[in-house]
């Protein structure tokens, strides 16, 4: 489907070792024929996309965005897989992001992890990523129908680098303590044989994915607390969703979570080690006032993340760059 008329797809029908190059010979033509103002890649290792956003600039002079919305592997990496992308960020971005026009990252703790490379912190631009739709999240909420059926909810991809093992562990911890998984992916049969192997069948849910955003808010909202595990992060969108919905959330201090979580007042942090989970959760679950109190200020995330005004700031930012460099 195609429901904007000035917006076009064009793959690169070859090998990924091809995409630098077509960046540049199928930008370059387009550049030519419709006179685009500026571009922008959103990029990550192996990092086809900034050489050839970088080909596409110099053959064409037209300003080039390079947009970082996570950085794998930091502070912590799930695998070897990660450990390459991390060693391969490390050595390559730094010199590379020096030949940007700007550099877009989603939260402060990308911008600071490259400044510390020697990235000038001056072109580095925070524009969130993330977007609400406000007149969903008001709806459920105005209907003040809690109906809590669960201790801890978490929603993501069933994969390593989000922690899950270590919060099965720190539920197993908390006597009749119940969690619900939102999500799936290609770890979910061994969470699943961890759950048996600890014992704790009766107490955990995997729900898979759901249909929609609203019927992941219903499910949030029959929840005490959110938990976000990652070692590493872009945003994640579902801790921006859990505390528009009222839910207080317990999260490592990673992507966008500091910019937006203050401590003890719409929010804990936590270590992501099953001890330090555990104590953080039963923290909530043991006193109601707080819980519900900090569930309350969450919300405030709502204007921040409001879907226009999201929007027309990214609108905004790629306007300003292209008119700063013509």
């Amino acid at each position: 489907t195609q429901p904007f008329t000035n917006i076009f797809i064009h793959p690169n029908r070859g090998s990924l070792l091809t995409q630098p190059h077509f960046i540049a010979r199928k930008g370059a033509a387009l550049i030519k024929e419709y006179g685009h103002d500026i571009a922008t890649v959103h990029d990550y290792p192996p990092f086809y996309n900034s050489k050839g956003a970088r080909k596409l600039h110099t053959q064409t002079g037209i300003p080039s965005v390079t947009e970082i919305h996570h950085l794998v592997g930091f502070p912590a990496s799930s695998g070897i897989k990660e450990s390459v992308g991390k060693f391969l960020s490390r050595v390559y971005l730094p010199r590379a992001l020096q030949k940007a026009t700007a550099v877009r990252v989603v939260n402060g703790t990308v911008k600071s992890q490259l400044a510390s490379w020697g990235v000038p912190s001056d072109n580095i631009h925070i524009v969130p990523s993330v977007y609400l739709d406000h007149e969903l999240f008001d709806s459920q909420l105005a209907t003040g129908n809690w109906q809590l059926e669960v201790d801890v909810i978490c929603s993501c991809r069933l994969v390593e680098n989000k922690g899950l093992r270590e919060l099965l562990e720190a539920v197993s911890k908390i006597p009749n303590c119940s969690l619900r998984i939102i999500g799936d992916g290609p770890l979910r049969k061994p969470l699943e044989e961890v759950v048996k192997r600890i014992g704790v069948e009766d107490r955990v849910s995997f729900l898979g994915w759901l249909p929609d955003i609203a019927a992941v808010i219903a499910e949030l909202r029959k929840a005490k607390v959110f938990v976000m595990n990652s070692r590493s992060e872009g945003g994640p969108r579902s801790l921006v969703e859990a505390m528009a919905a009222g839910i207080a959330p317990i999260a490592t201090p990673v992507g966008i979570a500091p910019d937006i979580i203050k401590e003890g007042v719409n929010g804990l942090f936590t270590t992501g080690e099953a001890e330090d989970l555990s104590r953080q959760i039963q923290t909530l679950l043991q006193n109601d006032e707080k819980r519900e109190e900090m569930g309350r200020n969450a919300t405030s995330v709502l204007e921040t993340f409001e879907r226009e005004s999201a929007v027309r700031n990214y609108a905004d930012f790629l306007k300003r760059i292209a008119n700063t460099h013509d």
